[in-house]
C-alpha cells in the first residue's frame, strides 16, 4: 500500500512538473517534449536517491521557492502584455470583460492565465526542489575540487601567480591592440573633460577614480606629446591591474587546495571570455571597482573562513575596503551593509574558540578603519581640494521613483488630489506620463533634475518617502509590475542585454581609435565579442542572472553545510546586487555587477569549502 502510494506521489509530481514545463517553455500539447517531461521526471524521481534529513528539505525548499519566482515572474517581465497587467486593469475596471486582454504565458485572458501561472509556479517549484537536493549531495563533499594538501603550497602558488598573470595579460593584448587606445563612453569623455579643465572637478563620477586616469592621461601628453598615448597608458595600467588581482585569487584559491584543472577553469574563464578584456580596456569606474571588490571579497575570506591574522592581510583588507568604497558611489553602502555581518562572524567564531574578549574588540574595530580612511578622503581631503561634492538624491532612488512614475502612467485617476500636488513639485504628471519608459530609468531621473525636482526631495526626503510607502500600499501590483521590468535582468537568467561598449565617443580633444569602427578587423573582433548570443553554454557566462542563481544556491549550501563563516566570500558580491536593485538606471547592464559576475569563481570555490578554520 505504502509503495502504490509512493507511485501515486511521484506520478502527480512528475504530471505536474511536465505540465509547468510545458507551459514555461511554450511547448504544445501534441509535442512529444511533453511526454519527454512526464517520464522522465517520473523515472529521475523514482530512481534517484535524494537527501532527506530536515536541513536539506527546508534549504531546498527555500531556493526552489526562490528560483521558482526568479523563472515565473521572468517570464512574466519577457511578456509583451504581462498577467500582471491584466490582473491591475480587471481589477481597476478598465477592461469589464476579463477575456480580453492577451498574454503570452496562457494566450487568452486573465482568469485562465492565473490558473495557469499557478500550476506553472507550483511544477517548477517541484522541479527545482529535486535539482537542489541532488546538488546539494553532489557538493556535499569538497574532495571533488579540494584534493591537495592543504597550506602546503605555497612556493607554487607563486608560480601559479606569475604564469596565471602573464597569459591573461597576453591573451587581452589582442583586444588592446584591436580597441586602441581604448574603449571611452561619454562618460570616460566626461571625466577626460574634468582633467583637461574643460569641466569642473566633481563626486558624479568618483574623484578617486578620475585623478588615477589624469596621472597616466597627463603621463601621456608629456612623454609622447598625445593624448591618445595618456588614454592607452590608462587602459595598459588597468589591464595589470585586473590581471594582476585575477592572478591573485587563482593562486590564492590554489595555496588553499584548489586542484589545479580547476585553477585551470578559472583562469580560462578570466582569459578566454571577451567581456573580461573588453572591460580591461574600458574607462568605467566599474572595472577597478569591481576589481577592489574581488580583492576585499578575498581578504575577507582569508580573515574569516581561513583565520588568517596576519599584519599583511589587515593592511589588504583596509586599502581594498577603502578603495572599494571610493570607486563607485554605492560602494560606501555595500561596505557598511557588509559590516554587521563581518562583526557577527567574528563574535561567532571568538565564541567557537573562546578566544579573549579584548583580541576579539581589536579586531572589530580594524573592520571599522576603511570607514575611517573614507570618511577622511570624502571629508577633508575633498575640501581642501575644493572638489564638489554629489548631493544629488536622485541618482540612488531610480527605483523608488519608477514605482511612483508605474502609478502616474497606470493609473492616475485612483491618486489623491494631495498625491499630485506633492508629485506635480517635483515633476509634471503629464511629463511623467509621456517619459516614464519601463526598462531606462535614466529618463525620469532627467526629468525631475529639468524640472527642479531632486532640491525638492533633498529639503522634504521623508515625506517622500511617505508617499513612496503609501502608493505602494495602495498599488502593489503596480509596483511589482515596475520592479520586476526595471531590474529583470540583474535576476532572471534569460535575460540579454548588450555586455560591451565598443569605439571612441566622438569628442573634442582628438581622441580617436586606431582601426576603423566600421572596418574589416573591427567588424571581426564585434562579432566575436557577440558569440555568445549564438552559443547556449557561452551565453550563461554572460548572464547576470545565471550568477545570482549560483549566488543563491552557495547561501543555501553554507547554511546547510552550517560553514556560516563561508559566506564571508558571497557577502560583498551579494550587497552590490540589493544596491543595485535598488537604483538600477538601466533593466540590465553588465557593468554596475561587474564585480559580482567576475568574483563568482571565488564565490563557488569557497563556498564548497570544508574546513574553514585553523589553516596558515
Amino acid at each position: 500500500m505504502c509503495q502504490l502510494a509512493e507511485i501515486i506521489k511521484n506520478l502527480a509530481i512528475a504530471c505536474l512538473s511536465s505540465i509547468s514545463l510545458s507551459y514555461y517553455f511554450q511547448v504544445s500539447t501534441g509535442n512529444i517534449a511533453g511526454v519527454v517531461f512526464m517520464f522522465g521526471g517520473y523515472y529521475l524521481i523514482s530512481r534517484t536517491k535524494f537527501l532527506c534529513d530536515r536541513r536539506a528539505k527546508i534549504c531546498s525548499g527555500v531556493g526552489a521557492l526562490i528560483c521558482s519566482m526568479v523563472l515565473v515572474l521572468g517570464k512574466i517581465g519577457r511578456s509583451r502584455e504581462s498577467i500582471l497587467d491584466a490582473l491591475c486593469r480587471f481589477r481597476e475596471g478598465i477592461y469589464k470583460d476579463e477575456y480580453t486582454v492577451q498574454v503570452v504565458l496562457s494566450g487568452h485572458g486573465s482568469v485562465r492565465s492565473i490558473l495557469v501561472l499557478s500550476v506553472t509556479a507550483v511544477g517548477l517549484w517541484f522541479v527545482c526542489y529535486y535539482i537542489i537536493l541532488k546538488l546539494l549531495e553532489i557538493c556535499r563533499d569538497d574532495i571533488m575540487i579540494y584534493g591537495q594538501e592543504r597550506g602546503t603550497l605555497k612556493k607554487d602558488s607563486r608560480k601559479i601567480f606569475f604564469i596565471s598573470f602573464i597569459m591573461i595579460m597576453l591573451l587581452w593584448t589582442p583586444y588592446f591592440i584591436i580597441n586602441f587606445p581604448g574603449v571611452l563612453s561619454p562618460d570616460s569623455i566626461n571625466q577626460i573633460a574634468q582633467i583637461e579643465g574643460a569641466a569642473e572637478w566633481n563626486d558624479h563620477h568618483p574623484v578617486v577614480h578620475t585623478a588615477f586616469i589624469a596621472v597616466f592621461y597627463r603621463l601621456g601628453i608629456v612623454l609622447f606629446q598625445s593624448r591618445n598615448a595618456g588614454v592607452a597608458l590608462y587602459s595598459a595600467a588597468q589591464m595589470m591591474i585586473m590581471a594582476f588581482i585575477e592572478a591573485e585569487l587563482i593562486a590564492l584559491l590554489h595555496r588553499r587546495g584548489l586542484k589545479t584543472a580547476y585553477c585551470g577553469i578559472i583562469w580560462a574563464y578570466y582569459a578566454l571570455v571577451p567581456f573580461h578584456a573588453m572591460y580591461a580596456v574600458t574607462m568605467w569606474k566599474d572595472i577597478l571597482f569591481a576589481g577592489f571588490l574581488i580583492w576585499f571579497s578575498m581578504t575577507s575570506c582569508e580573515l574569516f573562513v581561513w583565520n588568517e591574522n596576519r599584519r599583511a592581510v589587515w593592511l589588504q583588507y583596509i586599502v581594498s575596503g577603502t578603495l572599494f568604497s571610493l570607486f563607485r558611489s554605492n560602494g560606501l553602502i555595500v561596505f557598511c551593509l557588509c559590516i554587521p555581518f563581518f562583526v557577527f562572524f567574528e563574535v561567532y567564531r571568538k565564541l567557537r574558540t573562546k578566544s579573549d574578549l579584548k583580541k576579539m574588540c581589536r579586531r572589530v574595530l580594524l573592520l571599522l578603519v576603511p570607514l575611517c580612511c573614507y570618511a577622511v578622503v570624502k571629508g577633508p581631503v575633498y575640501d581642501y581640494c575644493q572638489i564638489q561634492k554629489n548631493d544629488n538624491i536622485v541618482e540612488s532612488l531610480s527605483i523608488p521613483m519608477q514605482h511612483i512614475a508605474r502609478v502616474v502612467a497606470d493609473v492616475p485617476d485612483t491618486l489623491t488630489q494631495e498625491e499630485k500636488d506633492q508629485i506635480e513639485r517635483v515633476a509634471s504628471l503629464e511629463n511623467i506620463k509621456e517619459v516614464y519608459n519601463c526598462r531606462f530609468a535614466d529618463p525620469m531621473k532627467m526629468l525631475v533634475q529639468g524640472s527642479g525636482g531632486a532640491a525638492v526631495i533633498q529639503e522634504h526626503k521623508w515625506e517622500y518617502l511617505k508617499l513612496w510607502f503609501v502608493l505602494g500600499i495602495k498599488h502593489p501590483l503596480q509596483y511589482m509590475l515596475a520592479e520586476i521590468d526595471a531590474t529583470l535582468g540583474y535576476w532572471y537568467p534569460d535575460e540579454q542585454y548588450g555586455v560591451i561598449c565598443t569605439g571612441v565617443f566622438l569628442n573634442d580633444y582628438g581622441i580617436e581609435p586606431l582601426l576603423d569602427p566600421e572596418g574589416f578587423i573591427a567588424q571581426t573582433a564585434l562579432r566575436w565579442y557577440e558569440l555568445y548570443r549564438m552559443v547556449p553554454i557561452l551565453g550563461s557566462l554572460f548572464s547576470i542572472g545565471t550568477c545570482f542563481v549560483m549566488i543563491v544556491f552557495i547561501i543555501l549550501k553554507c547554511i546547510y553545510d552550517q560553514m556560516y563563516l563561508n559566506i564571508a566570500a558571497v557577502l560583498p558580491s551579494l550587497m552590490c546586487w540589493c544596491t543595485i536593485m535598488a537604483a538600477a538606471p538601466l533593466h540590465s547592464e553588465m557593468r554596475y555587477v561587474y564585480g559580482m559576475v567576475s568574483a563568482i569563481p571565488l564565490v563557488l570555490c569557497v563556498g564548497l569549502y570544508k574546513k574553514p578554520t585553523g589553516l596558515k
